[in-house]
């Protein structure tokens, strides 16, 4: 019997051998239901250390960008105390290091992003063909979600650079 990959899912299976197997002619049905079951427990941990991983890529990311603005504010500290002593503000010397960490965060964010549409135009379906029993479907790249992951990393760069500048203004 060929599943279609609709019913390609632990319940959905079930459901088809619950079927086939009220049909006169069948003796037996055998679907693999404890490769199924195992399938899922993997799927299962999978997800979970996918989110262990997000939240250590997302504490990287700051730690990175903030390492990264403190070593352009301490090359150009000379400087920030010339602008402090002529009377910038705060908010004046703090603003260029803000927009740089958008900017680290906003391309990390578009690298990211290229290689997520690498990922599912070439690595899916060579996923789908080797583990037939996954559901066909490839995650789609919209553009909401190319919208959230540059919001997102905007973000991170932005934490990461109020992080660095903080520390060096109170300094």
């Amino acid at each position: 019997v060929a599943v279609p990959p609709s019913a390609r899912q632990a319940e959905a299976l079930r459901e088809v051998a619950r079927l086939v197997e009220q049909l006169e002619a069948v003796e037996a049905v055998d679907f693999g239901e404890a490769a199924v079951d195992r399938l899922e427990g993997l799927a299962f941990a999978l997800r979970l250390a996918a989110l262990v991983v997000f939240g250590l890529v997302f504490l990287t990311v700051v730690v990175v960008v903030a390492a990264t603005l403190q070593l352009a504010i301490y090359a150009r500290r000379e400087e920030i105390e010339i602008q402090k002593l002529v009377g910038a503000t705060n908010r004046f010397v703090r603003a260029p290091f803000l927009i740089e960490g958008v900017l680290q965060g906003l391309l990390g964010a578009l690298i990211a992003l290229g290689l997520l549409v690498l990922a599912t135009r070439v690595g899916w379906p060579k996923l789908v063909a080797l583990l037939g029993v996954l559901d066909a479907a490839a995650p789609a790249v919209t553009w909401r979600l190319a919208g959230e992951v540059a919001a997102l990393g905007t973000s991170l760069g932005l934490v990461g650079s109020v992080l660095a500048v903080r520390r060096f203004l109170r300094a």
